[in-house]
């Protein structure tokens, strides 16, 4: 028997177009409170809270060998830095620097 022909394309509708790529990382920023050769790369993301869309921002920090890390925490851990839990380490270190000049100008 004969083969029938294939049947000519219908007049659907087009595809759908693709859909956006994600967005991009910047461009890796020196990141030196892990020490030298640590970046961070950031990115905006579009997330819903509550029913409602809203952008949050998603940090990426990359060690000297190009290994990634996806939180501060993990790359204070690799790095070997204290983790400063409550933010204070820094805040106490300049209130010691002021006290020490302080009692060095005595």
């Amino acid at each position: 028997q004969p083969v029938a022909a294939p049947a000519a394309p219908s007049a659907a509708a087009p595809p759908a177009a693709p859909a956006a790529p994600p967005a991009a990382w910047t461009s890796g920023a020196a990141f030196p409170e892990l020490g030298e050769g640590w970046r961070l790369l950031s990115r905006r993301r579009e997330v819903l809270v509550e029913g409602k869309a809203t952008t949050r921002v998603i940090k990426c920090y990359i060690d000297p060998r190009g290994k990634r890390y996806s939180s501060l925490k993990q790359a204070k851990a690799a790095a070997g830095v204290e983790p400063d839990r409550f933010g204070l380490l820094d805040s106490f270190a300049a209130i010691a620097a002021a006290a020490a000049a302080s009692a060095a100008a005595d």
